[in-house]
């Protein structure tokens, strides 16, 4: 492909991903809380009970750089941790009510922003997008 291309393709998708950022970086900040946060959730969510080195390495951080986004989310009560009873070294972590509440909240503005532009594009392209995004996620693996 050509580099001009390439180029215009990589505007679109910094251009699409602010779009679909907005809304919930705002819920966030007006809770004093980031992007970081708002991955953290995200992953909880999907996984009910985690440990913390598991969410680490679904994000591909240390568990160093979540610390503080952790502890801002314990502090507000997003979210709580307890001992695993398997082993006790092991703190596993998951959403309160109000955690699960804004987590919901942040990524339904993002669902719905997806379905908008499915729902405009077509199922042809939807399909399509879900293999460009497949494949960019795997061709470079994460080096963070």
């Amino acid at each position: 492909m050509k580099e001009e291309s390439l180029n215009r393709d990589l505007w679109l998708f910094h251009v699409a991903f602010r779009q679909l950022i907005k809304l919930p970086d705002e819920l966030l900040q007006a809770r004093g809380l980031g992007r970081i946060h708002h991955r953290i959730l995200f992953v909880i969510g999907r996984s009910g009970e985690i440990s913390v080195g598991a969410i680490a390495e679904k994000l591909t951080i240390t568990r160093q750089a979540l610390h503080g986004p952790m502890r801002q989310l314990r502090e507000l009560q997003l979210i709580v941790s307890a001992p695993s009873p398997d082993n006790r070294t092991v703190q596993l972590v998951q959403l309160t009510k109000a955690g699960a509440a804004l987590e919901f909240d942040v990524n339904e503005l993002q669902r719905r922003h997806l379905a908008m532009a499915f729902a405009q594009s077509g199922k042809a392209s939807e399909e399509a997008w879900r293999k460009v995004m497949t494949t960019v996620s795997q061709v470079l693996p994460d080096k963070s």
